[in-house]
C-alpha cells in the first residue's frame, strides 16, 4: 500500500475512519496541489478523544461501584475480585491510551508524513523499485477483526439479557486495546513491505542497470538512503507504541487467564446463567480471538520485518560479488555494508521484552503456569466451602 499514492485512498480512509471512531487516529489527511498526501493534526480529533475520556470516566463513576457489589453464583469471591481488578485496570488503561493519542498527534503526523516523503523519494528508482501491494491484507485483517467482535456481541445479546454496563465497561475497553495492537501490526506491515521491496530493488540492480555504472551507483545510493530512513522510522514507531504495549500485554495475559478459567469451569459445571456449555465455549473462543489475534499478527509481522532487515546484508554481498569489477559500485556497496554492520534494530517495549514470537511463547507459558495454580486454588476454595 503506497501511502503517497492517492489510488489507495479507499483503504487509507477506511482504516482512518475505523481508528478515528476508536480514538486512535486524531489526525486528518489531505491532498496537496502536487497530488501528495499530507497528514495533519486535528483539533476535532483531539476534542473527540477528550469527549471519549469524559464519557469513560463518567461511566466508570456510575458502573464500577455497582459492579463491585455484584455477586454471582457461578463465581467464587476470588474470581469475582479478579474480574473486578480486570475491569478497573482495563478502563484505566483505556483512559491512558486515549489521552496519549490526544497528546501525541504531532508524532503520529510526523511518522505518516515521513512515510509519504520516503515513497516519493523512492520514485527516483523507476524500473527497479516496485512497492508490493498490501491494501488487500490491511482491508482483510481489519474487516476480519471487526467481524469477530460483531459476531461475539450478537451472540452474547442472543443468550444474555441486555446489560449496557457489560459493553461499556468490558467490551469497549478490550476492543480498543485489541485494535491498538492491530494498529501496531499494520504499521509494522507497512514498513515490512518497504523493506521487502527495497531488497528486491537492490537485487535487480545487477540485471536492470548492468553496464550503466553511473546509474547503478545512483540506485545503490538511493536505496542506502532509503534504508537509513526506514530504520529511523522503525525506531520512532517502536518508541511510540512501547509504553502502552507494556500495559496491554499485562492486561492481555491476565484477561486471557480469566477467560480460560471461565471456559474450563463453564464446561465442567452447570451454570445458572447459561445452561449450554457449547454457547459458553463459543463465546469464550470468540473473546479469546478478539484479544489474541492482534498480538499473533503483531509478532508474526515483526518477525517478517526482522527477516527482511537481515536479508539485506546477504543481498548486498551477492551484489558485491557480481558488480565488484566497477570501482565506484564496489565502493558504494562497501559503504552500504559498513552502514548495515552498525545498524541492529529490534522492536521492543523499552527493552523489557522483544516484540516477536518469543513474546507469544512467554505469554503462553506464563498463562499455563498461572492457570494451573488458579484451578488448584479454585478447587481448594470449593472444597473448603463444601466442608
Amino acid at each position: 500500500m503506497n501511502i503517497a499514492d492517492t489510488g489507495d485512498m479507499f483503504v487509507i480512509k477506511f482504516v482512518l475512519l475505523t481508528y478515528r471512531l476508536l480514538g486512535m487516529a486524531p489526525v486528518t489527511i489531505s491532498k496537496t496541489q502536487s497530488s501528495k498526501l499530507k497528514f495533519s493534526q486535528s483539533w476535532t480529533g483531539a476534542v473527540y478523544n477528550l469527549s471519549l475520556i469524559t464519557g469513560v470516566l463518567t461511566e466508570c463513576s456510575r458502573q464500577i461501584p455497582t459492579m463491585l457489589g455484584e455477586s454471582s453464583n457461578d463465581e467464587t469471591s476470588f474470581s469475582q475480585m479478579y474480574r473486578n481488578v480486570l475491569i478497573v485496570s482495563g478502563n484505566t488503561f483505556l483512559v491512558i491510551l486515549l489521552l496519549r493519542f490526544c497528546l501525541c498527534q504531532r508524532k503520529l503526523t510526523e511518522i505518516g508524513n515521513e512515510l509519504v516523503e520516503m515513497d516519493r523519494y523512492l520514485d527516483q528508482l523507476p524500473g527497479i523499485y516496485h512497492l508490493r501491494a498490501g491494501r488487500t491484507y490491511v482491508f482483510f485483517v481489519l474487516t476480519l477483526h471487526l467481524t469477530i467482535i460483531i459476531t461475539y456481541c450478537a451472540l452474547y445479546l442472543a443468550v444474555h439479557p441486555i446489560k449496557p454496563a457489560f459493553f461499556t465497561m468490558i467490551v469497549f475497553p478490550c476492543t480498543v486495546m485489541s485494535f491498538y495492537t492491530l494498529q501496531y501490526s499494520l504499521v509494522v506491515f507497512v514498513i515490512e513491505r518497504r523493506f521487502t521491496s527495497l531488497n528486491e530493488a537492490l537485487a535487480s540492480v545487477e540485471t536492470k542497470t548492468v553496464g550503466v555504472n553511473d546509474r547503478s551507483v545512483v540506485s545503490i545510493f538511493v536505496i542506502k538512503r532509503a534504508y537509513a530512513r526506514l530504520y529511523r522510522i522503525c525506531s520512532e514507531i517502536s518508541n511510540f507504541y512501547a509504553p502502552l504495549t507494556v500495559l496491554i500485554v499485562v492486561n492481555l495475559s491476565t484477561s486471557l487467564l480469566y477467560e480460560l478459567y471461565k471456559i474450563f469451569f463453564g464446561l465442567t459445571r452447570r451454570s445458572s446463567v447459561l445452561p449450554s456449555p457449547t454457547i459458553k465455549f463459543i463465546l469464550g473462543f470468540l473473546w479469546i480471538s478478539v484479544r489474541k489475534l492482534p498480538i499473533v499478527l503483531l509478532t508474526s509481522t515483526v518477525r517478517k520485518c526482522h527477516m527482511q532487515m537481515q536479508m539485506t546484508s546477504d543481498v548486498v554481498h551477492k551484489l558485491q560479488d557480481k558488480l565488484g569489477a566497477c570501482r565506484d559500485v564496489k565502493s558504494e556497496l562497501k559503504n552500504f555494508i559498513t552502514d548495515l554492520m552498525h545498524r541492529s534494530f529490534q522492536f521492543t517495549a523499552y527493552g523489557m521484552f522483544r516484540i516477536d514470537c518469543s513474546l507469544l511463547k512467554s505469554i503462553v507459558s506464563t498463562m499455563t503456569t498461572y492457570f494451573v495454580l488458579f484451578i488448584q486454588f479454585q478447587l481448594a476454595s470449593d472444597k473448603g466451602a463444601s466442608e
